[in-house]
């Protein structure tokens, strides 16, 4: 019953908040906000209300109040108030969330930003229910005798300790026209958790050619569980790419640095012909790493084309055509599952979705899906 009435007197407070705000000054504040809701159609069910969302906005010089409701499955599982400001050159972002139809308290978290000699500071401090899970992140990011870097850390807040920690930089070698990215990251419970580098040589001679220019890309990522290489070759032209890669993995030895050898798990072709066309395909040679290439663990190879064509009313579309395949589908060539998709504008101020996902066994998914702004 307490629970409720917290609930009751947030929303009411909130309300009173956007009225007065409102009211107070009303030539200067501008209202916006939108609405969308979504509709899953599968056999087990025709026609359901899959998700329902309506957002409000007060706006004003140097700060932004924002009121969100969803309606997920029936219930009224979503209500959240955030708020945004800007007091000189600190950034603050504040977020309150509720979950009416359990009338709980879901999480608060606060976000602090401001940047000093060049150097960007963030404070994310998250609160949810379960106090246990409560944390605090500071990351630092700045650009350094030619390094760009940042630097994350993360720490428990109800009981004080040590959770994650990670760092990333990335800088050019001159001499050799080399770009490198590294990335490593440790936590509270194992240690290293993940070490990443990614060495690039671009405009290789000799596989360089006119307008077309073919970089040479060595991706190695060490984690506790897994250790791969992926060498690649991505060729360019002014508004069109092609990236191929072999995805290795390396059987580590007994003795620390030993390698015993590589093994093959997957292959994958990349393309993308200006903002409108991306072509992805992926093959997966060892089922412990579909998910990794194909999004999903159910199969082992995907083609995707995406087209995203511009339009009259603001953003562009989207359209998306997928094709997944299964050893063990009964259709032809081994296709598992035939996914389509479409988002488009009708308006300056709506849009509209469509989805469906055809697997072998039938068992299929039809979405749909609107989007209006005020």
């Amino acid at each position: 019953m307490g629970n409720r009435r917290v609930l009751t007197l947030t929303c009411a407070t909130s309300l009173l908040l956007f009225a007065f705000g409102w009211t107070a000054s009303a030539d200067s504040i501008s209202l916006s906000g939108s609405f969308s809701g979504g509709i899953e159609s599968m056999p087990s069910q025709l026609v359901g209300l899959d998700r329902f969302v309506f957002g409000v906005t007060l706006r004003d010089t140097g700060w932004h109040t924002s009121l969100r409701a969803a309606v997920s499955s029936g219930d009224f599982s979503y209500l959240g108030l955030s708020d945004n400001r800007q007091v000189g050159p600190i950034s603050l972002a504040s977020v309150l969330v509720f979950d009416p139809s359990q009338a709980t308290f879901t999480y608060a978290s606060h976000l602090t930003r401001f940047q000093v000699e060049g150097i960007g500071f963030a404070n994310y401090a998250y609160y949810p229910a379960d106090n246990s899970q409560a944390y605090d992140q500071v990351t630092l990011n700045g650009f350094t005798e030619g390094v760009r870097w940042r630097a994350v850390s993360r720490f428990g807040l109800c009981e004080l300790d040590f959770r994650t920690a990670s760092l990333r930089a990335d800088w050019l070698w001159d001499p050799c026209g080399l770009a490198f990215g590294a990335s490593l990251s440790f936590s509270c419970d194992g240690g290293f958790d993940r070490f990443r580098l990614a060495v690039t040589y671009p405009e290789v001679p000799h596989l360089s050619l006119g307008p077309m220019a073919t970089d040479f890309i060595l991706d190695v990522d060490f984690q506790t569980g897994a250790k791969t290489v992926s060498p690649s070759l991505r060729a360019r032209l002014a508004r069109a790419s092609v990236c191929a890669a072999p995805l290795y993995a390396l059987d580590v030895g007994a003795a620390p640095l030993s390698i015993e050898g590589l093994t093959l798990y997957g292959v994958k072709l990349e393309a993308t012909a200006g903002d409108a066309v991306d072509f992805y395909a992926a093959t997966s040679f060892v089922s412990t790493r579909n998910a990794e290439l194909t999004g999903s663990a159910d199969y082992f190879e995907v083609y995707r084309l995406r087209v995203s064509p511009s339009s009259c009313c603001g953003p562009g579309g989207l359209l998306e055509v997928a094709f997944f395949f299964d050893g063990a589908s009964p259709w032809a060539f081994d296709l598992g599952m035939v996914s389509a998709s479409a988002d488009f504008p009708v308006s300056a101020r709506g849009r509209l979705r469509f989805g469906i996902e055809y697997p072998a066994s039938g068992d299929w998914v039809l979405r749909s899906g609107w989007e209006w702004r005020f």
